[in-house]
């Protein structure tokens, strides 16, 4: 296919007299850029054009200027904003796989990682999209550090429910698994520490009574459906420093019948989760 010739615009950083007396490719967008490339660029850099460079009319291509240029310029060694919008990266990689572009393939993946330090008010969605494509890329890697970033994301709440639903089936389930085994792991972890700071023996002090029990059996309660929705912990760890949960504060303040001592240490206990939160691991 080829673009119409009529009032053709060259982007300003590949129009024909860009490097004059080397062989020209002229590439078209979507949305009518035309690109004046270097021949041996394209030969060199993918598989794609190998067979078009012959031809004598612009090449028309799919994907729109704001995915054209970047890739342009990447191809070309020249400087390029990163990282991409999201839906411009997501094209970008799908052209850039079926051009045969490694190079730039491993630039658009590093940096998937950028995003990280968008401002805090961005589109939370985007960790989730980005874990899927870095899934479908096989981006190892950078489906790690995504998911550990949707670990502080309440995936269950409806605003996700579009982005879990075009995560692929392994993605997803991988998604659910780490998070379930996180939670799952770390109250199993604080039921097996005691934070009782009475060291008497349990048949001389009531410090284990069964009120005592309940009373921790309603705060494991409420730390497990914290980390079923927040499964990083870091909610977690602010909620109990912060004395917003009235069943850790009953627990603060429960003290032995028989010498008068508290029987649980609050920062001893923030203390204990994370150091069993730093036993978990992402993927």
């Amino acid at each position: 296919m080829s673009c119409s010739t009529d009032a053709v615009v060259f982007h300003p950083q590949f129009t024909p007299s860009q490097s004059p007396g080397s062989e020209k490719t002229i590439l078209c967008s979507s949305d009518g850029v035309h690109y004046s490339v270097a021949s041996f660029i394209l030969r060199d850099t993918t598989t794609f054009f190998r067979d078009l460079l012959n031809c004598n009319m612009p090449i028309s291509l799919t994907a729109p200027s704001s995915v054209l240029t970047p890739l342009m310029l990447m191809l070309s060694g020249l400087p390029v904003t990163l990282p991409l919008p999201f839906p411009d990266l997501e094209e970008a990689v799908v052209q850039l796989t079926m051009w045969g572009a490694p190079g730039p393939l491993m630039i658009l993946q590093g940096s998937v990682t950028a995003y990280a330090i968008l401002p805090a008010n961005s589109n939370t969605s985007l960790v989730i999209q980005l874990y899927g494509l870095a899934m479908r890329m096989g981006w190892q890697a950078e489906a790690e550090f995504m998911a550990g970033h949707a670990l502080e994301l309440d995936v269950w709440d409806d605003n996700f429910a579009q982005d879990l639903s075009i995560l692929g089936s392994s993605a997803l389930l991988r998604l659910v698994k780490i998070r379930r085994e996180r939670r799952d792991q770390l109250v199993e972890g604080l039921r097996r520490i005691s934070s009782c700071t009475t060291r008497l023996p349990t048949e001389t002090h009531p410090c284990n009574s069964s009120d005592t029990e309940a009373c921790m059996e309603k705060l494991y309660t409420r730390i497990f459906w914290e980390m079923d929705k927040h499964p990083s912990g870091k909610t977690l760890l602010r909620a109990l420093v912060a004395d917003d949960w009235s069943e850790a504060t009953r627990c603060w303040k429960l003290q032995c019948s028989g010498c008068g001592k508290k029987l649980y240490d609050k920062m001893l206990f923030v203390k204990e989760i994370q150091t069993e939160l730093d036993k978990l691991t992402v993927l």
